[in-house]
């Protein structure tokens, strides 16, 4: 399984890179003792672990000793599901460390044999290897965004399913199994974290599924507190094509080139309507952030409201008014003096679009 086995050694790695300031990474891979499964080992020369952590290290939501804490703070939950994987895959995992002199993680997997090779040298692709398309669910709660996501997704052969919010994502997840789950972070009553913390702690068909997290803007915490959760990566909106091939390929291993040959009006035609509706739904939004400013209540319902409004504008392109939302989530947590002056820069950007 390529997409699993990647997971493993990516986290392994990254893990490996935390804990050596200065030293040597290796990734070894051998074959077994017996000769049938292939031994896989990554090697540093980093900090160490002392022996009492090494029985709890693949405990899910481990947090080490506190001296490492900075280092390895949301690692504890990759372990838990690198194990999981491993067995998943009819493997073994196990690490040795010695505190102050690095660690080796190893594990073992029943992998076939390589592929016989053709005449011309190159190697026989089986039909598993030439699958047409990817099932992928997206969790958003922005329509024109979930809109957006489905076209660049379906450009590629993918199969979409779409969940509302993060509660319908959580049920979906539990009946139907996917390659790969596109999760929102800001959605109300669930949002992602929690919906993603959700998925992976039960025994459903996608507890190790790579989850990644769709947010306008993300700083470093955030996007550790995502990995916590159980999130394999972070894409930020706007999206571009470009980014999401990158995604599919790197979280796949499958690419199909897109399917935009001769289409390039009916492109432009869908590109146009979006924008349009993206538009009246920044007009409308604003009367409603104007009526929820004036009535002076609690701020909370303006934050939510110009974040999920930021969103739309940032995954059609319109930066000005993308950038003045976000100013507005920013200043309700202030007085409603800069409420009210946020709100005429806002009103300002999404005036020059009906202009």
């Amino acid at each position: 399984d390529p997409i699993r086995l990647r997971q493993v050694l990516v986290n392994l790695l990254g893990n490996a890179i935390k804990f050596t300031q200065d030293g040597r990474i290796t990734l070894e891979v051998m074959p077994g003792d017996d000769g049938e499964n292939v031994e896989f080992r990554v090697t540093d020369t980093g900090v160490g672990m002392p022996e009492s952590d090494l029985e709890r290290i693949f405990d899910d939501f481990v947090t080490l000793d506190v001296s490492y804490q900075r280092e390895v703070e949301g690692t504890g939950l990759g372990l838990g599901i690198v194990r999981r994987l491993v067995n998943v895959m009819g493997g073994t995992i196990d690490v040795e460390s010695v505190e102050g002199d690095g660690t080796v993680f190893w594990f073992e997997l029943p992998l076939p044999a390589a592929a016989e090779a053709s005449a011309d040298g190159q190697p026989r692709r089986t039909p598993a290897a030439l699958q047409d398309g990817i099932r992928i669910m997206v969790v958003e709660d922005n329509e024109i965004n979930r809109m957006v996501v489905r076209e660049m997704l379906e450009q590629h052969g993918a199969e979409v399913l779409e969940a509302r919010d993060g509660g319908e994502g959580i049920k979906i997840a539990s009946e139907v199994s996917f390659d790969l789950i596109l999760m929102d972070i800001s959605m109300p009553r669930v949002d992602g974290v929690l919906a993603t913390h959700r998925i992976r702690e039960t025994e459903g068909p996608n507890r190790t599924t790579p989850i990644i997290a769709l947010t306008a803007h993300a700083m470093p915490d955030d996007i550790e507190r995502f990995r916590a959760a159980g999130m394999n990566d972070v894409l930020t909106k706007p999206l571009s094509a470009e980014r999401i091939e990158a995604m599919l390929f790197e979280q796949t291993g499958q690419l199909r080139t897109a399917d935009t040959a001769g289409n390039g009006k009916a492109a432009a035609s869908r590109a146009c309507d979006l924008t349009a509706r993206a538009g009246k739904e920044l007009a409308e939004g604003y009367e409603t952030l104007a009526e929820l400013a004036e009535a002076g209540g609690p701020s909370a319902p303006i934050a939510e409201l110009a974040h999920k409004l930021a969103g739309t504008a940032a995954v059609v392109g319109l930066g000005d008014a993308h950038a003045a939302l976000v100013a507005l989530v920013e200043a309700a947590a202030e007085t409603p003096a800069d409420i009210r002056a946020e709100l005429g820069r806002v009103e300002a950007t999404i005036g020059q679009l009906s202009a």
